[in-house]
């Protein structure tokens, strides 16, 4: 069997395909700890096996069937289940499927399912890898929304644009009259490799944009471990140095007892007192930075009020939460519930648990509040006057539980609010 300008083409395009799919694949799903050679081995006998069925068969039904086949095979090598597999299979040939199809009706008519196949076009074949992987690169932006990790909006339409224009201006060049095979050839070269510059770029614009998100993610985590240790250090120093005082307080306690000045002695008893009490309150030890940060800070501000503050907390150091994340969600419900507490006379109370359980990330937070509570559209909203301002903080707290796939519940009772938030983890 000879091998002509088209069959060189096509093997070409599916080893695009490859790249497609692979991209495609870790869109959604990891790939499986230390199954790296058996992922290119996976990628490699579709490589083979879909050439082979190609040259030998090349009936539409047959061809399906083959790509449905050994992309469940790459499949395997990705951490989901079996169900997973199926679906993602399914969903990364659909695509592709329905690309091709579209590029073929634009390109070639009267199709039969069992029949040979006997397509052509080198520019259709080209054309619709082009197009699959435009695709591809929507998909892509669409999780990373989700994910918030959305690329600028200008850089996302300049990388995108350039394949549909280019593909705009083949479908144009070969519709044109008097264009010799060789010149289609070399146009669809062209074009190939201006993408391939393009996917280039975007992907070097991606990762470095991502790299200056860690970045500022990290810089955040600093400040977040400063705010920490600075807030330990002054608690260590006052306690030092309360404990330095404390047999020259107790001498002198001593001495005024000896002398019967019992309502002097109380009354130092009472400044001692009320001396302590302003020293610096560390509310969580977990050792966990972001969370320890956030709940010493907020709770810290409201130390010399009238609140009675209970703080449960229990998490590993490292969480697979971005430090962003968490700031969103216990620095929105916090200020919630201080507010609430503010706002009342007399004593009250605040109840904060943090726990860690089977991948699950639990955030119980409650507190008394005046009993005012407004509804809209059947969610709680703010009762502030300015609501777009302060009505952001549950609507961000929302965003972050859907981006974990969590749960958010807000319950008020007759004069307690809770505030109870799960995130899955790994």
């Amino acid at each position: 069997m000879q091998m002509t300008l088209y069959d060189i083409v096509y093997l070409l395009a599916n080893l695009f395909s490859l790249y497609i799919y692979k991209r495609m694949m870790s869109v959604f799903f990891p790939l499986k700890h230390g199954a790296k050679k058996q992922a290119i081995l996976a990628y490699s006998l579709y490589f083979v096996g879909t050439g082979i069925v190609h040259f030998l068969i090349d009936i539409p039904i047959v061809m399906m069937a083959a790509n449905l086949f050994f992309l469940l095979i790459i499949a395997r090598c990705y951490e989901v289940g079996i169900r997973k597999q199926l679906l993602a299979v399914i969903y990364v040939y659909f695509v592709s499927f329905a690309v091709e199809v579209l590029m073929t009706a634009l390109t070639m008519t009267n199709i039969t399912p069992m029949e040979k196949y006997g397509y052509s076009n080198i520019a259709g074949i080209v054309l619709c890898k082009i197009l699959y992987f435009f695709i591809v690169l929507m998909i892509e932006n669409i999780v990373k929304v989700k994910k918030h990790h959305s690329l600028p909006l200008g850089l996302f339409l300049a990388s995108t644009s350039i394949p549909i224009m280019t593909i705009i201006i083949e479908v144009l060049f070969q519709m044109s009259s008097g264009v010799s095979q060789s010149t289609i050839v070399i146009s669809v070269l062209v074009i190939f490799f201006i993408n391939t510059v393009v996917f280039f770029l975007y992907d070097s614009l991606s990762a470095s944009y991502d790299k200056q998100l860690k970045s500022a993610i990290a810089e955040q985590e600093r400040a977040y471990y400063y705010n920490q240790c600075k807030l330990m250090q002054e608690s260590t120093e006052d306690v030092r140095a309360f404990r330095h005082d404390l047999n020259n307080h107790l001498f002198l306690l001593q001495n005024l007892m000896n002398d019967g000045k019992v309502k002097e002695a109380n009354q130092y008893v009472n400044e001692l007192v009320q001396k302590h009490q302003k020293l610096k309150t560390v509310y969580a030890a977990t050792g966990n930075a972001a969370i320890d940060s956030i709940l010493n800070y907020k709770l810290g501000n409201v130390s010399n009020l009238d609140v009675h503050i209970d703080v449960q907390a229990n998490v590993p150091t490292e969480l697979n939460v971005e430090i962003v994340d968490l700031s969103v969600i216990l620095t929105n419900l916090l200020d919630n519930a201080l507010t609430a507490v503010t706002e009342l006379e007399g004593e009250s109370e605040l109840t904060v648990k943090i726990t860690y359980q089977k991948g699950m990330l639990l955030f119980h937070i409650s507190n008394r509040y005046n009993g005012r509570i407004q509804y809209e559209n059947g969610e709680l909203v703010t009762t502030k006057k300015e609501k777009d301002e302060h009505g952001r903080g549950l609507r961000n707290v929302r965003d972050v539980v859907e981006k974990y796939q969590g749960i958010l519940q807000l319950k008020p009772e007759q004069d307690t609010f809770i505030a109870e938030v799960i995130l899955y983890v790994a």
